[in-house]
């Protein structure tokens, strides 16, 4: 599966899924920077390597910080959550809803939430996680997660 499909059924989306997923945006990462240093017709440089090798170092929770990009900062009392739905477009209110929806089915605190900060400490990633998982299963792709 790739960002860009839908993903597939709940029963079958979960944590091997997401690492499967992960590790193909690594790929992905690292084959765009390729393929961008050729168009430039740029040599790669040490730095670039040691990038390369860091990508794909990463796992668990690590991995996962830099795979959900700011997913976190769509949750409420985040930058990107939206206070109001007086004029926003109906998919947008539709995550909202379901964002909480998603909330209340884990049984997390809303005002908890609020107070996350970056750099994220690993029992909040491990909530964004089990939250990126519920929404995947709501049927939400990675670039409707993270914009």
């Amino acid at each position: 599966m790739t960002n860009f499909e839908k993903p597939p059924s709940p029963p079958e989306y979960g944590e091997e899924a997401l690492e499967a997923d992960m590790r193909e945006w690594v790929e992905r990462q690292i084959k765009q920077s390729a393929d961008q240093r050729r168009e430039w017709k740029q040599e790669t440089r040490i730095v670039d390597t040691q990038n390369d090798a860091y990508l794909r170092s990463l796992n668990g929770l690590q991995l996962f910080r830099a795979y959900q990009n700011n997913f976190w900062a769509r949750l409420p009392g985040h930058f990107y959550y939206l206070t109001s739905t007086e004029g926003m477009p109906e998919k947008r209110v539709k995550f909202q809803e379901d964002l909480h929806k998603a909330i209340d089915a884990l049984g997390f605190d809303v005002e908890e939430l609020k107070t996350y900060k970056n750099p994220l400490k690993e029992e909040q990633l491990e909530k964004i996680r089990a939250l990126y998982l519920e929404m995947v299963k709501m049927g939400y792709s990675r670039l409707d997660l993270i914009g």
